[in-house]
């Protein structure tokens, strides 16, 4: 029969180091997970850790001791798992947040070219057409609005 417990601290060493205290170096670490804390004030501060690990009761042991080598090796596996896990989720959070400044990069372009769109209503049908052409010879948008309000200032100065 397996004994399992868990345990909360501050952080993982802190955690390990209870696991060791209590179940000993033979002790095997199945999960590990962040805990928020109750409250408003868990908001602003650092999540608890909870490590949750299981060993064998003495009396029904069967098998030969194992190494330290071979614990040690165990132990150092399931820490790079752990700290592999971390990575994921910061990279999990980084992708996420990274979706949400494209999705606004996206929304500001929209809006740029509305208002881009609005300003072109603004001229006639003719200088519409001139601009139409402009961008299709690969004049950048800007450099081809200014060539149209370069006209039509040209033309209103000449019917006055």
């Amino acid at each position: 029969m397996a004994i399992v417990k868990s345990y909360i601290a501050e952080t993982q060493k802190q955690a390990f180091d209870k696991v060791k205290a209590d179940l000993g170096d033979e002790a095997i670490i199945i999960n590990t997970r962040r805990i928020r804390r109750k409250g408003w004030r868990g908001f602003f501060q650092k999540p608890l850790i909870e490590l949750t690990a299981v060993i064998d009761e003495p009396y029904q042991r069967t098998a030969p001791p194992i190494e330290k080598n071979t614990v040690q090796k165990d132990r150092e596996e399931m820490q790079n798992i752990i700290k592999e896990s971390l990575k994921n989720e910061k990279l999990e959070r980084i992708e996420k947040q990274m979706g949400q400044v494209s999705d606004m990069v996206s929304k500001v372009f929209q809006d740029v070219d509305f208002m881009k769109h609005k300003e072109l209503t603004q001229y006639s049908k003719q200088l519409q057409a001139i601009y139409k052409k402009l961008i299709q010879s690969d004049t950048m948008e800007d450099n081809a609005l200014k060539i149209l309000k370069a006209i039509q200032d040209k033309m209103e100065k000449e019917n006055l």
